[in-house]
C-alpha cells in the first residue's frame, strides 16, 4: 500500500489533507476504518503531540483494484491559532500513517509546524473512503 498527500485545503484556522492510499499490489484488497496518524519529527520518526482522533462514525469497507485509490482526510488546527506556551509549536517533518487493521506504518512527507504538547491541537482522520477525495 502506497500513502501520498492529495489536495490541501484551509478554513477556520485549520488545514485538511487528503491522505491517498493506492493499492500496489496484484489483486483487489479491501480495506475499513480509520488509518492512526502521527506526526513525526527527526531522523528517529519521534512522535511529536497526540495521535488524531477519529472523526465521524459508521464506516463502509472499500474494495481496491489493482492501482485503486481510497483517501481519508486528515485535519490539524493552524498553530499559529494556538497560545505558543500552550502548544509548543514544533516543525514536523512528515506524517506516520499506519492503514487500517496493518501493523506496518508508512512515512510521509509533510512539513508543517504542529503542537508538541500531548493532547492539544490534536489533529482529527476521517474514515476511508473511495476514490482520492477529489470526485464530484
Amino acid at each position: 500500500m502506497r500513502v501520498t498527500t492529495g489536495q490541501r485545503t484551509g478554513a477556520m484556522g485549520s488545514v485538511q489533507v487528503q491522505l491517498v492510499f493506492t493499492n500496489r499490489g496484484e489483486r483487489s484488497c479491501v480495506t475499513a476504518g480509520y488509518p492512526g496518524v502521527s506526526f513525526v519529527t527527526g531522523d528517529q520518526g519521534r512522535q511529536v503531540g497526540s495521535a488524531a482522533s477519529r472523526q465521524g462514525g459508521r464506516y463502509q469497507s472499500v474494495t481496491l483494484a489493482p492501482g485503486g485509490t481510497a483517501h481519508a482526510a486528515f485535519r490539524y488546527p493552524q498553530v499559529g491559532n494556538l497560545p505558543a506556551g500552550t502548544c509548543k509549536p514544533t516543525t514536523v517533518r512528515g506524517l506516520r500513517v499506519y492503514p487500517p487493521d496493518q501493523t506496518a506504518a508508512v512515512y510521509v512527507p509533510l512539513a508543517v509546524r504542529a503542537c508538541g504538547t500531548h493532547g492539544v491541537g490534536v489533529g482529527e482522520i476521517t474514515a476511508m473512503r473511495s476514490g482520492t477525495g477529489t470526485e464530484r
